[in-house]
């Protein structure tokens, strides 16, 4: 991050492109920039940005809004200090193990699956070149969408 100027008191907005797809495209999701952003989002908390934020709509909804728009690309001024040790939220990303640890008190914690009805109940692993279906024990479904897009 420091590379690209980003400290941990550095507010960021960050944004993808081709929100807008189809589930059954050979490769779905692979325009999908806006679940690109929202991981960059949680690495750079996880690292410890302490101002993250995703544009709704991301570069779709700027264009398709009449905003600015430019061809020439900005080379960043890098920074020698991050400013914290990272990653300042290691607690954000389980391992396994610890997912189970912190899972087995059901009562205070939950697996949620945010994948479509159909990943979560086995009928399609949810990508064309993934075979096994199936979900994980335990989990509930958190209903984020019913493709890579929504």
């Amino acid at each position: 991050m420091c590379s690209l100027g980003i400290t941990h008191d550095t507010t960021v907005i960050v944004y993808g492109r081709d929100t807008e797809g189809q589930a059954n495209e050979k490769w779905p999701g692979r325009r999908a920039g806006q679940i690109a952003a929202n991981r960059a989002a949680l690495i750079m908390r996880y690292a410890g940005v302490d101002d993250v934020r995703v544009l709704d709509g991301g570069y779709d909804e700027w264009a398709r809004a009449g905003n600015a728009l430019e061809p020439d690309v900005r080379e960043p001024t890098p920074v020698s200090s991050f400013g914290v040790q990272i990653p300042l939220r290691p607690e954000l990303i389980v391992d396994i193990d610890e997912a189970k640890q912190i899972l087995a008190d059901r009562e205070h914690a939950a697996l949620v699956s945010v994948r479509t009805w159909n990943e979560h109940i086995g009928n399609v692993s949810g990508y064309n070149y993934i075979g096994p279906a199936g979900r994980i024990a335990g989990d509930v479904w958190g209903n984020c969408g019913s493709d890579a897009y929504h």
